[in-house]
């Protein structure tokens, strides 16, 4: 395996912890040093559902092979969390989902420490037309923007319709989707049927140094996830740059967004009940945040300076050597 030739090439022994963020790096990691070294998991999402979301819409050969491996991934992902000495996970969601797929792992053995946003790379911006205006944005209608992987359970074809029936209503406004994807060419032939014309634009993959600027200039951010939202990072970002999350209510996106406005959340992931939730924003019917409180209270709640301590903390009590009975932990050597 490629992964087991570069740890024996690169880094040898004496290792004396692991922190595994995917399943088959990790799983040869522990081959190569479970038995010496400490070890700790950080699940991101349950392999088979993650699959089983993929397989939504896809050909019946391909909706087989990807049943298929999601069920092989499954077990690899029972033997790393087997194996493991800390489990960690991004959300209360995905730490009770792992429990309920792996039903031998207890979620007592789950330590829930969220993911981080950049503090210094995320800002509200005080000139937001100025920056739609270098950004090609439209100045004349508010814009939404989304960003996402372009595959059937980001919702993204409930979004498009709920826009289309508002454009229908004489709503006006502009709608960024950014990312790529297998359904790219599909959603843009949905958008073009539907008649909405530049009112939505596909952007395709979003340099990284346009990403600041894009969630600052939109009037809101729009996540409109259809399931298996493990955390939600983008929305973090969204609102770290002071603009409000319009989101569908799906897995972990409550604890994020729900945390700072619940009315932001629209009652289900149906096409109807995002429209109603963009209906309510661009009728003003919806609460107006400050931009700058509301980067701040995410900073100070999921900044990298409150977050990474937290993953330090816990993963430092436990960096003792498997067997080695009596040791202290690595500060106390």
């Amino acid at each position: 395996m490629a992964v087991s030739g570069f740890l024996n090439r690169w880094v040898g022994d004496g290792v004396d912890a692991v922190h595994g963020h995917s399943l088959l790096p990790t799983l040869a990691a522990l081959d190569r040093y479970g038995k010496t070294a400490a070890t700790s998991y950080h699940i991101h999402s349950p392999a088979r559902a993650e699959f089983r979301a993929t397989a939504r819409g896809a050909s019946p050969l391909e909706a087989m092979r990807l049943a298929l491996a999601g069920e092989i991934l499954h077990r690899l992902e029972w033997r790393v969390l087997r194996r493991t000495d800390i489990l960690i996970a991004n959300s209360i969601f995905t730490r009770d989902r792992i429990s309920e797929v792996h039903a031998r792992i207890d979620s007592d053995r789950i330590q829930v420490v969220p993911g981080w946003v950049d503090e210094n790379r995320f800002q509200p911006v005080a000139d937001r037309e100025a920056l739609k205006r270098g950004l090609g944005l439209a100045t004349d209608r508010p814009v939404f923007f989304a960003l996402r992987r372009l595959v059937p359970r980001m919702g993204l074809d409930r979004l498009i319709r709920a826009l289309s029936r508002l454009a229908r209503r004489g709503a006006r406004f502009q709608a960024v989707i950014g990312g790529d994807g297998p359904l790219r060419s599909t959603l843009e032939e949905q958008s073009r049927v539907l008649g909405l014309g530049d009112a939505v634009v596909f952007r395709g993959r979003v340099p990284d140094a346009d990403l600041p600027g894009l969630y600052a200039a939109a009037d809101a951010f729009v996540l409109p996830t259809a399931e298996l939202e493990c955390f939600g990072l983008i929305a973090l970002e969204a609102m770290a740059s002071g603009r409000p999350v319009l989101a569908t209510p799906v897995a972990a996106i409550p604890e994020i967004v729900g945390r700072f406005e619940p009315a932001w959340l629209a009652r289900d992931p149906s096409s109807e009940a995002i429209e109603e939730v963009i209906r309510k924003f661009l009728a003003g019917e919806l609460p107006v945040h400050d931009p700058n409180v509301l980067s701040a209270r995410v900073k100070e709640q999921f900044g990298a300076a409150n977050v990474l301590p937290r993953l330090l903390e816990a993963t430092r009590p436990r960096l003792v050597k498997r067997g080695d009975v009596g040791l202290g932990t690595s500060s106390d050597r």
